[in-house]
């Protein structure tokens, strides 16, 4: 609602009403459609446009709104921390695609997501150096079966190591 969205952009969240930013509504039942993208991944052409794309409007997006859109996410953070959650920022693997598309914000992303993480105690949890195949990539970011084991194992292991899951 225009009321919860409101608070939010002010970082206001104590003075939202749990009702006015949650939807309890039932939905109707439906399939929950779990990989919504194809088995097979798109051609390298296509990825070229997505990326190019990715370099022209979210690039921009993201210089326009990264000072709102990381105040928003510490004001989250702390609020969970003092809540007692363990907060985690997770860095999933990218295309060699993705991450010449997103190289000119990239320092300022990372620097950004560590001092976050430093003032907040959250953890991070970077595995966008995970050895995936540039086949293996659906698009620019999404994992395709093959390498999902892959994935699922290092995730594991950084939860394990975090303790947040037992053995």
């Amino acid at each position: 609602t225009k009321t919860s969205w409101g608070h939010i952009s002010k970082l206001q969240f104590n003075q939202a009403k749990a009702g006015q930013l949650l939807n309890v509504k039932p939905r109707q039942i439906r399939r929950y459609l779990r990989y919504a993208y194809g088995s097979k991944a798109l051609s390298h052409a296509e990825k070229t446009t997505i990326a190019e794309g990715v370099k022209t409007l979210r690039v921009g997006e993201y210089q326009k709104n990264n000072t709102f859109g990381f105040d928003l996410l510490k004001s989250l953070t702390q609020i969970l921390t003092e809540r007692g959650a363990n907060v985690v920022f997770l860095e999933l693997p990218r295309s060699e695609l993705s991450q010449a598309a997103y190289a000119q914000v990239w320092d300022d992303y990372n620097s950004k997501v560590e001092d976050l993480a430093q003032s907040t105690g959250a953890a991070r949890i970077d595995l966008r150096t995970l050895p995936i195949p540039q086949e293996h990539y659906y698009d620019l970011e999404h994992i395709m079966k093959p390498s999902r084991p892959v994935l699922s194992a290092a995730l594991i292991e950084a939860f394990k190591n975090g303790g947040w899951v037992k053995s």
